[in-house]
């Protein structure tokens, strides 16, 4: 998969490859997508953030 998803390849794509699955937004389908979600994760707005369970 290219860097870039086109329209019919992302609506294609089931929810839950997307960061944000209620919006299907920021979809994540390969490995690359997901580093760059990473590292883009802390523009998305806190209200739309998922708090993560503590692991210790």
């Amino acid at each position: 998969m290219s860097d870039r998803i086109s329209y019919e390849e992302r609506k294609e794509l089931p929810d839950s490859v997307y960061g944000l699955p209620e919006r299907r937004e920021y979809p994540m389908p390969d490995a690359a997508h997901v580093r760059a979600a990473e590292a883009y994760f802390r523009y998305c707005p806190e209200e739309l953030k998922t708090p993560f369970p503590n692991i210790c």
